[in-house]
């Protein structure tokens, strides 16, 4: 059962990873 803290806390994860995959790329492909 998922607490909304816990919702919070993996929304904040998953936007800081998008945030390292941004960086990583060196450019789009489109």
């Amino acid at each position: 059962m998922f607490t909304q803290k816990m919702e919070q806390w993996i929304i904040l994860e998953i936007q800081l990873i998008e945030r390292k995959l941004e960086h990583g790329k060196p450019a789009p492909l489109s």
